[in-house]
């Protein structure tokens, strides 16, 4: 796909309320994974993968996360002005990973009383207009395999896409850590996968796979996750309905990733992605992202 066709949104709005009290004064997609943000691995897969327009949903007032993507000119200006340019080199050489594609900043007032992951979907429906979109979440981490590559991961999740409404990815987890992921059931469909049934964070849920909050979404797909109303239970306007509505009206394509999941907005989950990270980047130090 061109940048001509496709974008991204990457969701970063909300209180991290499970890292609190640092997620008080720190947004959680930029805790740190070793010396990077979150966010920036998140980021840094899609582009590498092509994607060359991406929105980010930030807390209203948010200015952090727009002066990472831009490469920090505060510190660059306020370093150079002090004769310390060469600190700024490892900024640089993010940015540098970023450079390649345009970043949209949409802001969400998380105080609204309209909550819920499909809510960004909404105030980015201009910015995708009849766009194909991957629909990711900014606080979640995946860790290529040796010999494997995050990049083909995010390819394999557009390519499950094909002859489908969606397409979305998962992981396989513990059975112990169920009760804290959507659950999915597979169907086989000729050599790929389809969904067959997706239950909400219980121990009792079939399957072994957890939704990992990236998706692929058609036009047709993205207005269905716009228009999802509030689920009864939760009061949340949720992408899993819309996406067992999608599952019920056509097909959603499955992606499995190759890759180590981390949920990073949680302290075990964070403190896991650390660990692996350091490790991965000892025995890789020339390609730890």
């Amino acid at each position: 796909m061109s940048d001509l066709d496709e974008c991204a949104v990457v969701l970063t709005a909300g209180y991290g309320s499970r890292l609190f009290p640092v997620t008080a004064v720190v947004q959680k997609s930029l805790m740190p994974i070793l010396n990077y943000p979150v966010l920036h691995y998140v980021l840094a897969d899609l582009v590498a993968a092509g994607v060359r327009d991406i929105a980010i949903v930030v807390d209203q007032g948010d200015r952090a996360i727009g002066e990472y993507v831009t490469g920090v000119p505060t510190a660059r200006e306020e370093l150079a002005s002090r004769g310390w340019a060469r600190k700024y080199q490892a900024i640089e050489a993010a940015h540098t990973e970023l450079a390649a594609a345009r970043f949209t900043l949409i802001e969400q007032d998380v105080s609204s009383g309209d909550y819920g992951t499909a809510v960004p979907a909404s105030l980015a429906a201009e910015f995708v207009g009849d766009r194909c979109c991957f629909y990711s979440s900014g606080d979640d981490l995946l860790l290529a395999p040796v010999g494997g590559s995050n990049t083909a991961d995010v390819a394999a999740l557009r390519a499950a896409a094909d002859g489908c409404a969606a397409a979305m990815q998962v992981a396989r987890v513990p059975a112990e850590r169920k009760d804290r992921y959507g659950m999915v059931e597979l169907e086989a469909r000729g050599s790929g996968w389809r969904l067959g049934s997706l239950t909400e964070k219980s121990s009792a849920a079939r399957g072994s796979y957890a939704n990992i909050s990236r998706y692929y979404l058609t036009p047709e797909a993205f207005r269905t996750v716009c228009s999802i109303g509030r689920n009864p239970e939760t009061g949340e306007r949720m992408i899993t309905d819309a996406l067992v509505r999608l599952q019920q009206d056509s097909s959603v394509g499955v992606s499995i990733a190759s890759g180590s999941y981390y949920d990073c907005g949680s302290v075990d989950g964070w403190h896991e992605a650390n660990v692996a990270m350091h490790r991965f980047s000892r025995e890789r130090p020339a390609d730890c992202r």
